[in-house]
C-alpha cells in the first residue's frame, strides 16, 4: 500500500455565494440525492467548477407503467383462474359466485376506469396512454405516455403521486388495502371466516372420531361376548350329543 485510501469530496455551490460551498463525500465516486432525484458520478477531479446539465428523463416512470399495468393484468388472470365456470364439465372456480370476488372485480374495473379530479391537466389512465382493451385488462401506449411526461411533467408526477389520497398511487393503495388489508380486509375477513369454519370443522371431525373410537370398542366387547356366550352354547350341544338313549327296563310277568 503506497497510499490510504480515501473518500471522493464533492463541493457543491460556491464559496461566494449564499448557501454554496457545500462539500460532501463518497465511499464510491457516486453522489447521491446532493440535488433532489440526481445521482452524480465523478470521472476525475478538478480544481475548477464543473457545470453540470440536467435533462429528464422518462424511462424509469415509463418502466413503472409498465409494472403497473403487468401487476394488474395479473390480478386480472387470477380473477379469471378462480372465477371461471365451464358448462360443458360443470366445474367452476374456487371463488366462482362469491361476493368478495365480486367486490375485487367491480372495485378495481372502476378504479382503472374512473376520474381523477383536482390533480391538473390529467383526469384519467386513458389521458395518460394507459387504456382497457376488450378483455378488461390495461394496455400502455408509450407514445402517448412520454408525450404526456413531455407535456407536463410535474402534472403527470402529480396524477399518480399525490399524497392527499386523491392520485392513482392513492386510490389504488387504499382500495387494495380495504379489500386485502392485513387488518380488516375484505378478503381477509372473508379467509379469517373460512378458517374458523376449517377448524370448527376439524374440531367435530375430532369428536366424532373419538365417537367412532368409542363405538367400535363397545361393538368389539360385545361381539367377545357372543363369542363367549357361542362357545359355551357349542359346548353345551356337544355334551348333549355325546349322551346316549337308555333302552327302557324289560319287566317280567308272574301268571
Amino acid at each position: 500500500e503506497t497510499t490510504a485510501a480515501q473518500d471522493a469530496l464533492l463541493q457543491f455551490g460556491s464559496l461566494q455565494q449564499s448557501g454554496g460551498g457545500i462539500l460532501v463525500s463518497s465511499a464510491s465516486n457516486t453522489f447521491r440525492e446532493v440535488v433532489s432525484g440526481v445521482s452524480l458520478t465523478v470521472q476525475k477531479a478538478s480544481t475548477t467548477a464543473v457545470n453540470v446539465a440536467i435533462t429528464s428523463n422518462d424511462s424509469g416512470l415509463v418502466a413503472a407503467a409498465e409494472e403497473f399495468v403487468k401487476a394488474y393484468n395479473s390480478l386480472r388472470d387470477d380473477l379469471a383462474k378462480l372465477t371461471y365456470f365451464d358448462p360443458d364439465a360443470l366445474t367452476t372456480g374456487l371463488l366462482f359466485g362469491t361476493n368478495e370476488a365480486l367486490r375485487v372485480d367491480t372495485e378495481m374495473s372502476r378504479l382503472v376506469t374512473d376520474k381523477f379530479f383536482g390533480l391538473g391537466s390529467f383526469q384519467s389512465l386513458a389521458q395518460v396512454g394507459i387504456t382497457v382493451n376488450d378483455e378488461g385488462k390495461l394496455a400502455l401506449d408509450k407514445a402517448v405516455f412520454q408525450d404526456a411526461f413531455a407535456e407536463d411533467p410535474e402534472g403527470l408526477k402529480k396524477f399518480f403521486g399525490d399524497d392527499k389520497s386523491n392520485g392513482v398511487v392513492s386510490r389504488f393503495d387504499n382500495t387494495v388495502k380495504r379489500l386485502a388489508g392485513v387488518d380488516g380486509g375484505l378478503l381477509t375477513n372473508r379467509t379469517e371466516s373460512l378458517q374458523s369454519t376449517i377448524d370448527a370443522n376439524n374440531d367435530r371431525i375430532e369428536d366424532l372420531d373419538s365417537f367412532l373410537e368409542r363405538e367400535r370398542e363397545r361393538l368389539l366387547l360385545q361381539y367377545a361376548q357372543l363369542e363367549s356366550i357361542l362357545a359355551d352354547f357349542q359346548s353345551t350341544q356337544s355334551a348333549l350329543a355325546s349322551f346316549s338313549p337308555v333302552p327302557p327296563l324289560a319287566t317280567q310277568s308272574n301268571n
